[in-house]
């Protein structure tokens, strides 16, 4: 094995999302991550900076969402025809089929894996585009020399689909537990305090996207707020923002403008969430929680759906509920509300004892490193 191996990773974009913090985590932890090269797709996104400041080299084949130009597929091309990789590791499944590419064009033989980063419940929650992708994907899968799953569950749904690759692997996400004196508290968030110090924050995290289910997390809001009027629901991320005209007219629908704060993308996620009483995860698909593993490692007490491994990450001390269910979803908050002030601290303490135990960034990277077979 050698940790110089020239490393190629395959991604769609680098906007805020699992698989791409996944990715950008190993890098910032290997020794070598030079030797890496990310492929982006699409464009530069919001973690673009980030990504460079890893030190690994960062390609942007420029497509544009949901087509596949003449000029991207020719920059594509050249640039396999002209590099050669030990490694080619493909993040979700358009960078799954791109690989494919990879194997005939690139120079030399190497070696590819697939990383598949969600679970699929409904094949009809994905577009046309996507489900053809995951189709095709089953028909050329023995191409890849592994395929590692991010949860047990999305393992055992894409093998009931057609994934009978024998070399598969699970590997959980990982995260370090932070120090909680060094969390920074952004102005935003001091300003939300001041403005209303005797109010309980409820929140979530993440980018608008259905499957997320922000609707499920408004009509428990609704529910909550006819019997305990002293909340405020923080919606924290990408498209989470009063010009989402889409989301705003749900939070006017459900009479919910004065009790709803959107804050759209911030810095500091944890020390968003640190500041939470109740982190609520209201997601009708996922496969390893990024967030949820975030809400944890800061001991923030959790309200999660039943999905993906939501259930192995919060373990018994949160609070587990059905998948659209707002009524299970608020019980579960005002449950929670109710602790005192000593179960609370017991179970923030656990909360990071749980992450420090069973989802250390370090196992993440080398689990990775061994699929790889790189020291």
């Amino acid at each position: 094995m050698s940790d110089n191996k020239k490393v190629l990773h395959i991604i769609t974009s680098l906007n805020t999302g699992g698989a791409e913090l996944s990715l950008l985590k190993y890098l910032r932890e290997i020794r070598h991550p030079h030797n890496n090269t990310v492929l982006t797709l699409m464009q530069a996104g919001d973690l673009h900076g980030e990504f460079q400041a890893t030190g690994a080299k960062i390609v942007e084949i420029g497509m544009q969402r949901g087509t596949l130009g003449i000029s991207s597929l020719v920059r594509l091309l050249i640039f396999f025809r002209s590099h050669s990789y030990d490694v080619v590791n493909a993040w979700m499944y358009h960078s799954c089929i791109v690989s494919v590419f990879a194997k005939l064009l690139c120079k030399g033989d190497n070696t590819i894996i697939w990383h598949i980063r969600q679970c699929i419940y409904n094949l009809s929650y994905e577009n046309k585009r996507t489900r053809l992708i995951i189709q095709l994907l089953t028909k050329v899968q023995r191409i890849p020399t592994a395929i590692t799953f991010n949860s047990s569950l999305s393992r055992k749904q894409h093998q009931a689909i057609g994934f009978t690759n024998l070399n598969t692997a699970v590997i959980y996400n990982g995260k370090d537990v932070p120090a909680l004196g060094s969390l920074v508290c952004p102005a935003a968030l001091k300003a939300i305090k001041k403005t209303y110090p005797k109010h309980r924050l409820i929140g979530t995290v993440g980018r608008y996207d259905k499957m997320k289910d922000y609707s499920n997390f408004l009509a428990g809001a609704e529910i909550l707020i006819k019997e305990i009027p002293n909340l405020k629901f923080v919606m924290v991320g990408k498209g989470l923002v009063c010009e989402n005209k889409e989301l705003l007219h749900e939070i006017k629908a459900r009479n919910l403008s004065e009790a709803v704060i959107l804050m759209g993308r911030q810095s500091f996620i944890d020390a968003w969430i640190y500041s939470f009483d109740v982190f609520v995860s209201s997601s009708k698909s996922e496969g390893f929680s990024n967030v949820v593993l975030e809400a944890m490692s800061v001991g923030t007490p959790c309200v999660v759906t039943d999905v993906g491994e939501n259930r192995n990450i919060v373990g018994e001390d949160n609070v587990i509920v059905p998948v659209q269910d707002p009524d299970a979803l608020a019980a579960g908050i005002k449950n929670t509300l109710t602790y005192d002030i000593h179960h609370t601290q017991r179970l923030r303490e656990n909360n990071r004892v749980r992450v420090r135990q069973n989802f250390q960034l370090k196992t993440f990277v080398d689990e990775l490193n061994v699929i790889m077979e790189i020291k």
